[in-house]
């Protein structure tokens, strides 16, 4: 499972807004970097290669504030709208910076955002001075429904081999989230920013 836009803060309204991940493209030719470098619609990226001598250049493209890659015209025939990548975020990567575009449907306010993860959750609580949260809305009903459940089975045994029952994302709650004194507590956290 991996997210191509997760739930965080708004930094101007502080209400639930949605951060999607920017598209990016490396540029592998001189020709190509100097177009992106030009356009009104990209930011042009480095990041230091295997050795600090030899940079890598990447094109993002904010999904809501450029136009769509289909329509912006004489794009490097290397860099066609189908050879772009989505950025996301998978379950297994707990610290997380990355380029995308933020929506708020309060304030209305959409820009260019750095995200800094899992810092800005939206869905997000404190239990005993550590923080636990979900990627959405639809993963904090998970969350909530596996706290408060009795039944935390993560795997059920079979006699060819082991069967994943719950998702990667709830394998990795912390113990200290799972105890039955911690559950109420939790529980009642959860249900307040789910609105429930």
């Amino acid at each position: 499972m991996m997210f191509s836009s997760i739930s965080i803060r708004c930094p101007i309204c502080t209400q639930l807004a949605e951060f999607e991940f920017a598209n990016y493209i490396e540029l592998r030719h001189k020709s190509d970097l100097l177009y992106f470098k030009k356009s009104k619609h990209f930011d042009v990226v480095s990041r230091e290669g295997w050795s600090k001598y030899k940079l890598y250049y990447h094109a993002i493209h904010y999904r809501g504030i450029s136009p769509h890659l289909e329509n912006i015209k004489n794009l490097p025939k290397h860099c066609a709208p189908k050879k772009w990548q989505q950025g996301v975020i998978y379950p297994n990567i707990t610290l997380h910076k990355s380029l995308g575009t933020i929506r708020c449907n309060i304030c209305k306010s959409i820009s260019k955002y750095e995200l800094t993860w899992p810092e800005e959750a939206f869905f997000q609580i404190e239990y005993k001075g550590k923080n636990l949260w979900a990627y959405d809305r639809n993963t904090a009903i998970q969350l909530l429904n596996y706290i408060k459940s009795n039944d935390r089975s993560k795997r059920v045994e079979s006699s060819s081999e082991n069967y994943v029952t719950q998702d990667y994302f709830l394998r990795k709650i912390p113990e200290q989230f799972q105890t039955a004194k911690a559950r109420n507590e939790i529980v009642k956290k959860l249900r307040k920013i789910l609105g429930l």
